[in-house]
């Protein structure tokens, strides 16, 4: 197999390597609407790491270098495999080959190396006698030792309005902001209290959702939550929805 060369590392790692995920989805009941992915994954044992994302898009890079996309592609690299490149910057754009397109923001590792590449092959129809090919950009972050990597994975047709990104809570909160509203995402390994603006969490996954259709607090475990005037706590997972003249708490079904 014709593998690039892989992004530099300032030295191997070795186990034993505490290693814990934790994934945040946040959609909208419509949905064609906005919907995107939070990861944190939380590393222990003094080594170095590799963090890696891959998508079947034309191009990696800045949301600068997007803006003019006709002047980003004009080099796209199509079905041909392109060697390392340094990324700089906590905020990508992935352009989709059939108008979606996916934002990543980095909250967490900050100022450490970030890398993109290249990389396809052919893919068979045997049957049909076709040939597809694949060909995916790497997105390739790192870390010399313990810390966590906390991204937002945010697919959206290019036709969208790009949000708007933040990082609060002490690292624990990803603020997103857009045309739809206001979303505060919060995720954390140990439980702890974390307060970013009007949201306040405290446990280790949990969620406000402040869009034009109404106020939604979610808990993905035991916890806390709380926005302005409205509070949720509970020791499983559980959320509220506000409506201007109601209210309404979920929870899972017992089995």
């Amino acid at each position: 197999m014709n593998l690039p060369e892989w992004p530099p590392v300032p030295a191997q790692g070795k186990p034993p390597v505490d290693w814990r995920r934790q994934a945040l989805f946040l959609k909208d009941d419509d949905p064609a609407q906005v919907a995107y992915l939070l990861i944190r994954d939380s590393i222990k044992g003094g080594q170095p790491t590799m963090w890696q994302m891959w998508t079947v898009s034309d191009k990696i890079g800045t949301p600068e270098e997007v803006k003019d996309l006709d002047a980003f592609l004009a080099d796209k690299p199509g079905y041909s495999i392109r060697p390392v490149r340094e990324l700089k910057g906590d905020r990508f754009t992935a352009v989709g080959q059939l108008g979606v397109d996916v934002e990543y923001y980095i909250a967490s590792p900050r100022d450490t190396p970030r890398h993109t590449l290249r990389w396809g092959t052919d893919m068979h129809d045997w049957a049909n006698k076709l040939e597809q090919p694949e060909y995916q950009d790497l997105l390739h972050l790192q870390m010399p030792g313990d810390g966590a990597y906390f991204v937002a994975f945010y697919p959206r047709k290019r036709a969208w309005p790009v949000p708007v990104f933040s990082t609060l809570g002490n690292g624990l909160i990803i603020k997103v902001s857009g045309d739809f509203g206001t979303d505060y995402g919060f995720l954390s390994a140990l439980e702890v209290i974390a307060t970013g603006e009007d949201a306040s969490f405290r446990g280790t996954a949990g969620s406000v959702q402040d869009r034009k259709n109404g106020l939604v607090l979610s808990l993905g475990a035991s916890g806390k939550v709380g926005f302005k005037d409205y509070g949720l706590k509970a020791d499983m997972p559980v959320s509220l929805r506000g409506q201007p003249v109601s209210s309404r708490v979920h929870a899972p079904r017992a089995e």
